[in-house]
């Protein structure tokens, strides 16, 4: 998400100026073949969930999309009827490749056009079949369109429906509560990413068969390309047997070696970024994840972290061999140890050799160097290796997509535990996974070569019988029985917290205006969004809530289930909640401390006068507690979750200092040039304008 606030204004210019584009995405993704490799739902699910969380009118997207659907699918109706058996010689070859796409259509005549395309194998082909089998186009034209307008507004509703959720969450909660929401954000789409590989990815492979088998036949049928490879004969056959697939010194060889290389040439390039000090991103990650932690989170990632603990990785290879000893498999042992002996010597190696210290934020005291690190490098080499003989020995595809999304889930988790553990830098982590698939690599390869070279046809083939089922069961219960009497007992030395520096007195308002002092408030994200507009000079917080009650100004609730939940309904029945919570904003990555509001001659909460305003932890000489704070109105609500604010805010400043004034709580105030005059947008988009100017005020 944060990578959406980054392109915001550019991808908000895109859709005003160059709405045209979504025209010719849908267009290209509706183009025959095309929906194979490109997931429409997730698509239409994206615009639309972009133009939740970028405010754009979903009217208007909705129609660009259907526009480019319905071109793409006529376009290929026609590829169909006009080009169908040139493009694949005859009949035959269709009905070999796409069988359960034609008689699926074929069952249903045009109106498949309709139902198809809400089947995910028979959608990017239904208006080619069609074209090609039945060439009517006014029916296929009523059916095409009636069924594009259902499938985009389904789709892209949901989608913008996912996006008020997240302007939601991102309103209301707290940087812990959207960690968290993110993260399970995130497996959601990833469950549906690999539903949809469940669904379509044999069909895609197949498809992509086809296309390689047809390439590779136009090309051997080319006049020139034989003319060519009678001129070179030895460089024909030296990339002929490079592709072999009965070879290991072939198509395995190049493949692996391929990604050998790549691997590597990665690796090399983030040993250049830590050996030229680069650190600008690795620093930023790093404050990310302070901000976001968390008591309960950190205990749930220290339980993740413990998977690639050596006690425990130790515990989990011995279980594995002794597993694949049981099986018959002791031809596996080998590559397993030495791809994790090889890793952890070249990552101890690493860390001497780079001596690269450790975040100063660490959340516990590590004894070694940082960079690469250990727990990634080990947790790719030994997930990975066992990942892979599981993608191996499966022979259901949906299971296959399983193991392979727990193994990817769990590396992926150690390496985020140790970003938000603070122990490392994002370019340790990176380092260390780079260095780990060099070594799965390296293992896999290793194991392949064994596989041809014994030319064991079930070598990956485990045989299940109860003995060794049950005697697999009792070595894993012992394994996971290690691993959580070493996260229990895994008590690390924490990170001295560094002593609190004593709220700093000052005699005037100088320092305020100094670069060191804040004078933005913050979005989530640490955005710059309205600047302040008061400071406040004041006993304590129940004496300053005690004088804007004075004001008839209320304290706000703070956010919490309940609160919400009755604010929602006070909105959509258009009652009062003179104590309705405020959305959290930040000033200096603090979550505002006092919340107070003030109900319109409406008397509902869809309308009201509030202001935010935060403990700068500085006194004055006399022991006065300095607050900075903001104000504005809220003029009506935007999607019931929040509320959308009049974008004059140095009005709202004028309202509530006059209600101060009138009150009699004020002792002295001055009005000064704060910032310059600023035009912006809030965290929720609202845009606002101000002439930079603020209240130095001392209540009474």
């Amino acid at each position: 998400m944060e990578f959406f606030s980054l392109i915001a204004p550019a991808l908000k210019e895109f859709f005003e100026l160059k709405l045209l584009l979504l025209t010719l995405a849908t267009f290209i993704d509706s183009t025959a073949f095309i929906g194979f490799f490109i997931p429409g739902v997730i698509f239409l699910m994206v615009f639309g969930f972009i133009s939740a969380v970028f405010g754009l009118n979903l009217f208007v997207v909705l129609f660009y999309l259907l526009l480019g659907t319905i071109l793409g699918d006529l376009f290929s109706f026609y590829l169909g009827r006009k080009r169908g058996k040139a493009l694949f010689g005859d009949t035959k070859e269709i009905k070999k490749s796409l069988s359960i796409a034609e008689e699926f259509l074929v069952k249903r005549g045009v109106k498949g056009a309709f139902i198809g395309r809400f089947f995910g194998h028979v959608r990017p082909l239904s208006a080619f079949i069609i074209g090609l089998k039945f060439r009517h186009l006014k029916s296929f034209l009523f059916w095409n369109i009636l069924g594009a307008i259902i499938w985009v507004t389904l789709y892209s509703t949901l989608g913008y429906f996912l996006g008020i959720v997240w302007s939601f969450a991102e309103s209301w909660t707290t940087r812990t509560t959207l960690f968290v929401f993110s993260i399970l954000l995130s497996f959601l789409v990833t469950v549906l990413l690999r539903y949809i590989a469940a669904e379509e990815g044999r069909e895609v492979l197949k498809l992509a068969k086809l296309i390689w088998r047809l390439i590779k036949k136009s090309i051997a049928e080319n006049k020139e390309i034989k003319k060519l490879i009678k001129e070179h004969t030895s460089t024909y056959h030296f990339f002929y047997y490079r592709f072999r697939k009965n070879s290991f010194w072939g198509l395995p060889f190049t493949l692996l070696m391929i990604a050998f290389l790549y691997v590597l040439f990665l690796l090399f390039g983030s040993i250049q970024n830590v050996v030229n000090s680069t650190r600008e991103v690795d620093v930023r990650v790093m404050e990310l994840f302070v901000i976001f932690r968390n008591p309960y989170l950190v205990k749930f990632f220290l339980w993740i972290t413990t998977l690639s603990h050596w006690l425990v990785i130790t515990a989990f290879t011995l279980v594995a061999s002794l597993i694949f000893y049981l099986h018959k498999k002791e031809i596996f042992i080998i590559p397993f140890w030495f791809s994790l002996l090889g890793a952890q010597v070249f990552n101890y190696a690493g860390k001497i050799f780079f001596e690269r210290a450790r975040p100063d934020a660490a959340y516990y005291i590590e004894s070694t160097y940082g960079f690469p690190s250990g727990h990634a490098t080990i947790s790719v080499v030994f997930y990975g290796f066992l990942t892979y003989v599981f993608w191996r020995s499966i022979k259901k595809w949906g299971r296959k997509l399983n193991f392979l999304l727990l193994g990817t889930s769990v590396i992926l988790l150690i390496g985020l535990s140790r970003l938000y553990l603070g122990v490392h830098y994002l370019s340790d982590v990176s380092g260390g996974y780079l260095l780990g698939l060099l070594w799965l690599i390296i293992g896999i390869s290793i194991l392949e070569w064994i596989s041809f070279k014994s030319k064991t046809k079930y070598l990956f083939s485990f045989v299940k019988t109860k003995e060794r089922t049950r005697a697999s069961l009792a070595f894993l219960i012992i394994g996971f029985l290690i691993y959580f009497a070493v996260g229990i007992t895994f008590n690390p030395k924490l990170t001295p917290e560094k002593k609190q520096v004593e709220a700093k007195t000052i005699q005037d308002t100088s320092y305020i205006y100094s670069d060191n002092f804040p004078k933005f408030t913050e979005t989530l994200k640490g955005y710059w969004q309205e600047p302040i507009s008061f400071v406040i000079f004041v006993e304590d917080r129940a004496h300053f809530i005690n004088v804007f009650s004075k004001a008839k100004w209320a304290a706000a609730d703070e956010v919490s289930v309940n609160s919400v939940i009755k604010a929602a309904n006070s909105a959509a029945k258009n009652k009062s909640y003179l104590t309705g919570p405020i959305t959290p904003s930040f000033w200096d990555s603090k979550v505002h401390d006092i919340g107070v509001q003030k109900e319109t001659i409406r008397k509902s909460f869809r309308e009201r006068h509030h202001a935010r305003f935060w403990d700068t932890g500085l006194k004055t000489i006399n022991g006065m507690k300095i607050y900075v704070g903001t104000a504005s109105y809220d003029k009506k609500m935007k999607w019931f979750v929040t509320h959308k604010i009049a974008p004059d805010i140095d009005t709202e400043r004028e309202y509530l200092f006059n209600d101060l004034e009138k009150a009699g709580v004020i002792k002295s105030f001055q009005k000064k040039q704060f910032v310059n005059p600023t035009l912006g947008k809030n965290f929720s988009g609202d845009p606002f304008f101000t002439d930079g100017k603020a209240y130095i005020l001392e209540l009474k």
